[in-house]
């Protein structure tokens, strides 16, 4: 499954979610991310980055057994990430990043 991705050199943890906010498709875009000390990047060192603060994420059961989660924010609308790749949930469910 290509979900586990190398994270940058910041990153505790890189992979690739389901994204859904402002100025995608409705039925969301497939991004890559990285989960660092203290913030969620979506398209990590490219000219789309989008850098969230842990403080301003709510993290919810998502998918249809609720195995999955979803990390949701506020910013010019919802945006939410899904973690829909079992692997790559357990591991953050496990290891989460300080402050998420």
């Amino acid at each position: 499954m290509d979900a586990l991705i190398t994270p940058t050199a910041s990153a505790i943890l890189g992979g690739r979610g389901l994204c859904f906010g402002e100025g995608l498709a409705p039925q969301g875009e497939r991004v890559e991310f990285d989960l660092t000390a203290d913030r969620l990047r979506l398209w990590p060192d490219t000219t789309r980055e989008h850098s969230v603060p842990y403080a301003a994420i709510r993290v919810e059961p998502g998918g249809f057994e609720r195995r999955q989660f979803q990390l949701r924010w506020s910013g010019e609308g919802p945006w939410a990430l899904v973690l829909d790749d079992d692997a790559l949930a357990r591991r953050v469910r496990e290891a989460p990043p300080p402050g998420l």
